[in-house]
């Protein structure tokens, strides 16, 4: 059920308001940092002043950074140091720039247990920004790796939301319709379009690798033959598969719910506010999950996104054993890919260490079935010697954050990503 036209013009205008109030603010603390400047011998506060209204302007036109007590503190507390050293404009200035900067995606940390004796305080309203997980770039490039499937279609929602919640612009692949509802009680506006309305066959910026692309994502997940799948991809239409009687059956299933009608471009299907949903969980296997997100994060790759993060789950086609045909190379090209323009990718502990690699950041829940994975433990502990022994120790609820040159971990808990 897509949120009304209403919700999303309130939302938006909303928006508006709140931007028009920080511009006000910024404006009024620049002209208060000037006057300070003219005549800073006489109004000893007004610098201070000045840093506060621009810290706080900042941090109502940013991402969601900079929002606890602690951040704000430290920002103004520099941006003064600056204002009464140097002048107050640079102070001011100092403390407008940093929260727009985009520089961290956020979790909750955890929270410590109280000691005994010590009073339990009344748990705070759940945020989904203040533990900073810092990115390399704008858009984050990470692998999230779960014990069972379920558990990583859940992780894709989670975090996909926690993007949306910090005003990322979204398209999240969600297998098991759960998104739906979430955003509803987020009340985030959304557009929800089914796979058949995607156009799936679009080459784009990929031309003429397109076809052998898709071929070898395809065959070793359906058994289709490699040359067929090629043609129908420079066709532009599936009806060829359809008739040809060596197609194998789940494939044809999958193309009969996945085709047929009026279909878009993903970028023509973008809402100007809220994140791009496309709900999968009408689908009648988990293959054909699994083919329609392949197909999906193709496009991706051929439209050559560059200005929304693209969150899904993927499973079969990362694992060791299919990773071990033709199609290796075409699955490591898309991950690769896709991590270095924004991607956000779960999956489980049955992962081709390959795949993992491809991402710089790496989130890993608690798996009791690591160790039957000894390529991917073996690669763990070429990046630290001590993850594994950590992964071990994580709690159902728990997850560890892997990242960086030197690498740094931090664990946090699965049910704080969102709020």
């Amino acid at each position: 059920m897509v949120l009304s036209e209403v919700r999303v013009r309130e939302f938006g205008d909303l928006l508006r308001v709140r931007q028009a109030i920080a511009l006000l603010i910024a404006l009024f603390g620049l002209l208060l940092s000037v006057f300070s400047a003219t005549y800073g011998g006489q109004l000893v506060l007004s610098p201070l002043i000045a840093v506060v209204l621009m810290g706080s302007a900042g941090v109502m036109m940013g991402k969601g950074r900079f929002r606890s007590l602690r951040s704000f503190l430290m920002l103004v507390l520099i941006g003064a140091i600056l204002a009464y050293v140097l002048s107050p404009m640079v102070g001011a200035i100092a403390a407008f720039l940093p929260p727009l900067t985009p520089l961290s995606f956020k979790l909750k940390p955890i929270q410590k247990r109280p000691e005994e004796g010590e009073e339990r305080r009344e748990k705070p309203r759940r945020e989904p920004t203040i533990l900073s997980i810092p990115f390399e770039r704008e858009r984050p490039g990470m692998i999230i790796i779960c014990s069972s499937p379920k558990e990583a279609g859940e992780a894709a929602v989670r975090f996909g939301l926690a993007l949306v919640g910090a005003m990322y612009k979204v398209v999240l692949i969600d297998r098991s319709g759960s998104a739906v509802s979430r955003l509803e009680e987020m009340q985030i506006p959304s557009r929800i379009v089914k796979p058949d309305e995607m156009e799936l066959l679009y080459p784009g910026e990929l031309k003429d690798s397109f076809p052998s692309m898709l071929a070898s994502l395809l065959a070793p997940l359906t058994g289709a033959i490699p040359s067929l799948l090629a043609n129908v991809a420079r066709s532009g239409k599936w009806d060829a598969l359809l008739r040809e009687r060596t197609t194998p059956e789940i494939l044809r299933e999958t193309l009969r719910e996945i085709s047929g009608g009026e279909t878009f471009l993903m970028p023509d299907l973008m809402p100007k506010v809220g994140p791009l949903l496309i709900d999968l969980s009408g689908l009648k296997s988990e293959t054909s999950r699994e083919i329609a997100t392949l197909l999906l994060l193709l496009q991706v790759l051929a439209i050559r996104h560059q200005d929304f993060v693209v969150v899904a789950s993927l499973l079969r086609p990362v694992q060791r054993e299919l990773m071990r045909g033709t199609g290796k190379d075409s699955i490591l090209q898309l991950l690769c890919s896709l991590a270095s323009r924004g991607a956000i990718v779960s999956t489980t502990f049955e992962v081709e260490p390959a795949a993992a690699g491809c991402f710089p950041q790496l989130v890993l829940f608690h798996l009791i079935n690591l160790p039957s994975n000894r390529a991917l433990v073996e690669m763990l502990r070429t990046i630290d010697p001590s993850i594994p022994g950590k992964v071990n120790k994580l709690s159902d609820e728990e997850g560890l954050f892997i990242a960086g040159r030197p690498v740094k971990t931090r664990k946090f808990k699965l049910g704080e990503v969102m709020g």
